[in-house]
């Protein structure tokens, strides 16, 4: 029986991305508290939610993040403390996300 993939890793443009390493490079970046890549309609994009207390000028800081996303990818910075999330599980509410 076939369940899924059991790492993070997809195909983007005939290429192999993965996907949680790209994360935790953006959360790497100081002003970045949660990072999460997806597919979202029709696009991928990065879903990201910035330290307020970041004190980087925006263009500088939002060029930086454009720069480390892979080709294709596009950017929604978010509001808020965290990225939204499932109640009984804790995970990020991918739903939610690709409503935004």
């Amino acid at each position: 029986e076939y369940c899924g993939r059991c790492d993070d890793l997809v195909k983007v443009g005939g290429r192999w991305l993965d996907v949680r390493g790209v994360q935790e490079e953006l959360t790497n970046i100081p002003g970045v508290k949660e990072a999460k890549l997806m597919h979202a309609g029709h696009k991928q994009v990065a879903f990201v939610i910035l330290d307020l207390d970041q004190s980087q000028p925006a263009k500088a800081f939002l060029d930086l993040l454009r720069r480390r996303l892979p080709t294709g990818f596009h950017l929604h910075v978010l509001c808020g403390d965290r990225l939204p999330r499932l109640a009984a599980t804790g995970k990020v509410d991918r739903a939610k996300l690709a409503e935004t």
